[in-house]
């Protein structure tokens, strides 16, 4: 039983992290679209290089969403976002307490760009 609980504290902070850096698109029921996504999606299917566009996320695309379902790049994205901030937090405050981190992904969901983008 004890296991059972420190394997879903373990789980609980990386899937609240991420929801907070996706919620936009789970508060709109569908992944954000903007003026250049649909060229990233006919290169993700065409490989090819669109015109002042590059080529990496249209293969990001082509490999995450297999050209059927978006919410996979979107949760990919969320992932290494979470990844590369943890890190951080990880080598700048070795000895934070898990709320000291709740409450930082908090701030960036709530308090900057990131989740829009």
């Amino acid at each position: 039983m004890k296991q059972l609980n420190l394997l879903s504290k373990k789980l609980l902070f990386p899937v609240i992290s991420v929801l907070l850096l996706i919620w936009p698109a789970i508060y709109n029921s569908y992944p954000l679209f903007y003026a250049d996504s649909g060229s990233y999606l006919l290169s993700s299917v065409s490989l090819e290089i669109p015109l002042e566009r590059p080529l990496f996320y249209g293969f990001f695309l082509r490999i995450t969403a297999m050209q059927a379902v978006l919410w996979v790049p979107i949760i990919a994205q969320g992932l290494i976002s979470f990844w590369i901030i943890n890190k951080s937090l990880q080598l700048l405050f070795p000895n934070a307490k898990q709320i000291f981190k709740y409450m930082v992904f908090l701030l960036i969901g709530v308090l900057t760009g990131l989740p829009w983008y």
